[in-house]
């Protein structure tokens, strides 16, 4: 009988992304044989796992990288595909959404809808958000401005000093020009600009949209109100981690 591959799927699912990452692996599983699957639904940015290294395994994919994480499953024999987008170019095969055009695509949204000056909310610590940002930079060129851009650091699905932010974050959206299109670089960021718009008595949509990005559903209907946003393709990522994972397990594919 042959071994089925033994694989760790280190990503959270308490977020929206997470799950539609691993519906993926579970799309390529279904029409390419099963695997002997441990998961490790722990936080985006988080320690090495304690299991890690005595385990007997074949394979990782996995969303939590760190560049310590990295460093210790390059040094393992185990066959690594990495999708964590905080922080770049990890020396690990990788798989990941285009962040440039999703920050595109958020843009191009407000632009046709007529608003020519917009604003960004990001984390200033984030790969991922750095890239959202220079694809709305991108789609902005020579179609309209970018007034404002307000970031902070982000501290993965913990939210520190809340009061202070929502208070730096009300008084800065008050002072930006109105109307203006927000492109917020999450849909949890989205949420806390509506909540500072409402906070800081401006009205959305008259005077301020706002745009996330993931769609997560309950996010979204949660948000008064309702926030438009741009839905990574999740499952596509989880699929061609797989096949990735797949490959390199057959020692095929690449090393980096």
């Amino acid at each position: 009988m042959k071994k089925r591959a033994r694989v760790a799927l280190i990503i959270e699912t308490s977020g929206g992304y997470g799950r539609q990452i691993l519906r993926g692996v579970s799309q390529y599983l279904k029409t390419h044989g099963g695997w002997s699957v441990f998961i490790d639904e722990g936080e985006c940015i988080r320690p090495l796992p304690d299991w890690l290294p005595s385990w007997d395994g074949d394979g990782v994919i996995c969303r939590a990288t760190t560049p310590a994480l990295a460093a210790a499953l390059k040094h393992s024999n185990i066959s690594v595909v990495n999708l964590n987008n905080s922080f770049d170019d990890l020396g690990l095969p990788y798989v990941a959404s285009d962040m440039i055009a999703i920050g595109r695509m958020a843009a191009a949204h407000l632009l046709e809808r007529g608003y020519r000056t917009m604003a960004y909310v990001g984390f200033d610590n984030q790969s991922w958000s750095k890239k959202r940002l220079a694809g709305v930079r991108e789609a902005l060129h020579g179609r309209g401005i970018l007034h404002d851009v307000f970031e902070t650091s982000s501290h993965g699905y913990r939210t520190m000093n809340w009061e202070e932010e929502l208070e730096q974050l009300s008084s800065w959206v008050k002072a930006l020009p109105h109307p203006i299109g927000i492109v917020a670089c999450s849909d949890r960021r989205g949420q806390h600009v509506l909540e500072a718009c409402r906070m800081a008595g401006v009205s959305v949509p008259d005077e301020v949209a706002v745009i996330g990005v993931d769609n997560i559903e309950t996010f979204c209907e949660l948000c008064q109100p309702p926030l438009s946003s741009v839905m990574p393709d999740g499952e596509r990522v989880g699929y061609e981690a797989a096949a990735l994972l797949s490959r390199l397990m057959h020692g095929d594919g690449p090393k980096t």
